[in-house]
């Protein structure tokens, strides 16, 4: 049914895979339902963040296409999928986006009853590229947000090139462990992931910040070494789960079309439809010697920003600050380059 529908779509045929269908076969040893018997969803493939468009621009190639295939009998963990989405697509970010990614699986801790499982076509294809996966994981979160759901969703990744597009790989948001019953419903309806936060402390003075975050295990590599301490100052207004996510998806398809040591130059994002920004300044002039602030760390912040309030934050890398963060509301009538 698939192979048909995208046939109709983009007028080529398409080669059997069994990543498609995913058929109840053992991957890494975990055994996959047969989603493909069950009821599901199939998405066009016009996909991209022309709803939640960045000011910014749209930093997606257009030869990039998806169809993604949802199954809601099989729900997941709303908090889980988010930050799970958040800290594959910061890791995958950490990359040059233009290089042979060979996929891999993502389950980070405290978010482990939700897997992101990243495949290409095939084991010996270098089509699959790091920006592609990137651009795949923000278009799953785009729709589970703009469609109020949380379900299990396949997205089939497609290049176009010079030609017809291409299938190049295939990402998976599914529960671990998987339901034995596909039709046993959590909720359908994006979970209230702030529900049940601690509630934030009373406004603080930037100097007597109390550091938050220090190196999040699963988020560190020997490609950005380098003790990385977030400081948070709540500033409120409440924001909501799209307002603070998709905001954080956008400001990282930004960071991810920049070399990972380049330095940040004052980066501002904006999402112009829940009208809510991300914000990064120098912490004071730009420095001359190490630590810089670069792309790698403004990414790996991110990481700790989900709040769910407006927030000013302050990134330290070995104990020298190097940058500031804001995540708040902005002005329908202020200028998006003020």
């Amino acid at each position: 049914m698939l192979s048909f529908f995208l046939s109709c779509l983009f007028g080529f045929s398409v080669v059997n895979s069994t990543v498609i269908t995913l058929p109840g076969h053992l991957r890494n040893g975990t055994v996959l339902l047969d989603l493909s018997q069950k009821n599901s969803t199939v998405i066009g493939a016009e996909l991209g963040p022309t709803n939640h468009a960045s000011s910014l621009g749209d930093p997606i190639d257009t030869h990039f296409k998806t169809i993604i295939q949802v199954y809601p009998e099989v729900g997941v963990s709303g908090k889980s999928t988010y930050m799970n989405i958040l800290k594959a697509m910061i890791k995958l970010s950490y990359s040059e986006g233009t290089h042979a990614y060979a996929g891999e699986t993502f389950s980070f801790d405290l978010y482990t009853n939700v897997k992101i499982r990243i495949t290409r076509v095939t084991s010996s294809s270098s089509a699959l590229q790091y920006r592609y996966a990137i651009w795949g994981l923000f278009k799953a979160a785009q729709y589970l947000t703009e469609n109020n759901i949380i379900a299990c969703v396949i997205v089939n990744l497609f290049w176009s090139g010079g030609g017809a597009p291409a299938l190049v790989g295939v990402i998976e948001i599914f529960p671990d462990p998987l339901p034995g019953n596909a039709e046993s419903n959590e909720i359908q309806r994006l979970m209230g992931i702030g529900q049940g936060a601690e509630p934030p402390p009373t406004s603080l003075g930037l100097a007597n910040l109390t550091s938050i975050f220090s190196n999040e295990s699963g988020l560190a590599t020997s490609a950005n070494a380098g003790k990385l301490s977030v400081f948070f100052e709540f500033q409120g207004p409440t924001l909501s789960v799209s307002e603070v996510f998709m905001t954080l998806f956008l400001t990282l398809l930004e960071i991810a079309s920049f070399g990972t040591t380049h330095l940040v130059h004052d980066l501002k994002v904006q999402d112009l439809i829940t009208k809510t920004e991300l914000v990064y300044e120098h912490y004071g002039a730009p420095r001359t010697s190490p630590p810089f602030f670069v792309y790698h760390v403004a990414a790996r912040a991110l990481g700790f920003v989900p709040k769910f309030e407006a927030v000013t934050f302050v990134l330290e890398v070995d104990g020298t600050p190097v940058g500031t963060g804001f995540l708040r509301k902005f002005s329908s009538t202020s200028s998006i380059s003020s």
